[in-house]
């Protein structure tokens, strides 16, 4: 039930509810918990409110789940997390501690989601020339490419496009690499041409790739 509820936050997160994130996260009462899924838990509900900016019941809770357990995927959100709190003179230096923390550990996934969940923090990995290779990267491998994209990146799909995108994106793909222009597009799926458009942006960014060549 909790890693549900954890999940549902990271999701809420990854697509800007924040405050849905929040309050996907209440309280424990009843629940049995052992001390790692706590600590995630509390974690992950410091990431939505630091995220929020609500940065002293951000503190505090991450201080709690330091409190809880030292499990490593807790160090590397907390770690992400006081980089998302500090002041921009301060952001680049805990970041990349942060970035450290995760390769040392082999903790990954915590970081990816505060990197998904903060605009802020994927701008300053982005923005580090020491970090760059390795985001595009882990971009790559986790299959955000529409962050590589924002972050100026290259990183392109590595799986085939049948398990990327959807069947109507599919057709529009095959469209394409007939040469079509989107108006051709839309006449040949009788689509609207601003659905086409939607379309092929979609493509463009769940492949990884900036052109129709």
């Amino acid at each position: 039930l909790l890693n549900a509820r954890i999940l549902r936050a990271r999701l809420a997160l990854a697509t800007g509810q924040v405050e849905a994130a929040a309050a996907a996260l209440p309280p424990i009462k009843r629940e049995v918990v052992i001390p790692s899924i706590h600590g995630e838990y509390l974690a992950t509900r410091a990431l939505a409110l630091a995220i929020g900016r609500r940065s002293k019941e951000a503190a505090s809770t991450a201080a709690s789940a330091s409190e809880v357990t030292n499990a490593v995927e807790v160090r590397v959100l907390l770690a992400a997390i006081k980089a998302v709190l500090s002041s921009s003179r301060n952001r680049t230096r805990l970041a990349l501690s942060s970035w450290e923390l995760a390769d040392e550990l082999g903790a990954w996934d915590p970081l990816v989601a505060s990197i998904r969940a903060s605009r802020v923090l994927a701008d300053t990995f982005a923005t580090s020339e020491t970090v760059r290779p390795g985001l595009a990267a882990l971009y790559q491998r986790t299959n955000d490419l529409g962050l590589a994209r924002l972050g100026g990146l290259r990183a392109r799909a590595i799986r085939d496009p049948s398990d990327i995108l959807s069947p109507r994106e599919l057709e529009v793909l095959g469209l394409i690499a007939r040469g079509y222009r989107n108006q051709d597009i839309a006449a040949a799926l009788v689509l609207s041409l601003s659905t086409v458009k939607v379309h092929v942006r979609h493509i463009f960014e769940k492949l990884g790739v900036r052109s129709r060549s």
